[in-house]
């Protein structure tokens, strides 16, 4: 569910936690943590106590961005942002 609201967000599928760092550092490191138990989990390597920490800061930045409001700021990809810093758009007209 959270993949699903970065990416509605704006954030690139490709790097998450580098958006995630810019705009939400507060909460960069229980999205690390969380990733991390989940990649011990899948090995069967987490406890569930682990587990359940893991829930509670994922809800955390899932609140994190949910309260930043609608459609949050695009994050341009290292490709498209020296065309948009120098006010070019990256868009074809229709």
């Amino acid at each position: 569910m959270l993949a699903g609201v970065l990416h509605d967000r704006g954030f690139p599928e490709d790097d998450q936690e580098l958006a995630l760092s810019v705009q939400h550092a507060n909460v960069l490191t229980g999205y690390r943590n969380s990733r991390s138990t989940t990649d011990r989990a899948r090995q069967g390597e987490g406890t569930t106590e682990e587990l359940r920490q893991s829930f509670v800061e994922l809800r955390d930045v899932f609140e994190a961005v949910v309260s930043a409001g609608p459609k949050n700021h695009r994050i341009p990809d290292q490709r498209t942002a020296p065309a948009l810093r120098q006010g070019k758009t990256t868009e074809k007209s229709a």
